[in-house]
């Protein structure tokens, strides 16, 4: 995908995708990413023609987005964003993905079904902002969403504030889309909040710089279950590994590498 910024400090921040199928063959994936200048695109990839589609190209404000993820919410595919202004967004994007794709919920994720239409892909604005909520005093360091119906998607975000936040966004029977924030934990850590994994759907693994790996369960609130600490310095990113005996790891970057039974 072409650069379409001269601007050499331009970065992508982050990115998700999702799977097209046509016929239960993956036939490209649908791509978002967001740039340090509050860009946002939206792109497809066809994996038989190695093309890039721009579909959307917009922007959000004027601070640098962090993290983006896709979700669907009653067979509607948004975008959700988080910001150096400690905002969650939410756009609706259905209006102009819903002329090429159809989304389909299964089993706790979501895939994209190929629509057989010939026109060419247009590039277009971000469609309908939902919601634009503040849920740290900064910005929004980390950032995990799970699918737990076809209309409710849970989130947990972490900050540059040390806290940690539980929400939920779901869809009211002939309402709109609304974001709950069901528990905040002020002082999750005693600095910036780096890296959030799910572990399994009642539990995530929290990373901060202080080098604090802990556990939380978000089952029914957020509750801490251990704590530990890594000899991991600048703690950035985790990661889950899941192996067919059952076992799982916890996988802990920074300057170095630590790995943890859970």
């Amino acid at each position: 995908l072409k650069p379409s910024e001269k601007n050499p400090d331009l970065r992508i921040m982050n990115f998700d995708s999702i799977e097209v199928f046509s016929e239960n063959t993956a036939r490209g994936c649908l791509i978002v990413a967001v740039y340090s200048n509050s860009a946002i695109k939206v792109v497809y990839f066809d994996f038989e023609e190695k093309k890039f589609s721009t579909l959307i190209d917009d922007a959000y404000m004027q601070c640098c987005i962090f993290h983006v993820r896709f979700v669907c919410i009653g067979g509607k595919l948004h975008i959700m964003i988080g910001s150096t202004n400690g905002h969650l967004t939410i756009y609706d994007i259905s209006e102009t993905t819903d002329k090429y794709f159809v989304a389909e919920y299964e089993e706790n994720s979501v895939k994209l079904r190929k629509k057989p239409v010939d026109v060419g892909m247009q590039i277009m604005k971000l469609g309908k902002l939902l919601i634009n909520q503040q849920i740290h005093q900064s910005s929004i360091r980390a950032l995990a969403t799970t699918q737990t119906s076809q209309n409710e998607v849970s989130i947990v975000t972490g900050g540059d504030d040390n806290a940690i936040a539980l929400l939920r966004l779901y869809k009211c029977p002939g309402s709109q889309n609304k974001l709950d924030l069901k528990s905040f934990e002020a002082s999750a850590a005693s600095s910036t909040i780096t890296t959030i994994t799910h572990v399994n759907k009642n539990q995530v693994l929290i990373g901060a710089v202080d080098q604090s790996i802990k556990l939380w369960n978000i089952n029914n609130g957020l509750k801490l279950v251990a704590n530990k600490y890594s000899t991991v310095a600048d703690i950035g990113c985790s990661e889950i590994t899941h192996f067919a005996n059952g076992k799982k790891y916890a996988l802990i970057g920074g300057a170095g590498l630590s790995i943890w039974n859970l």
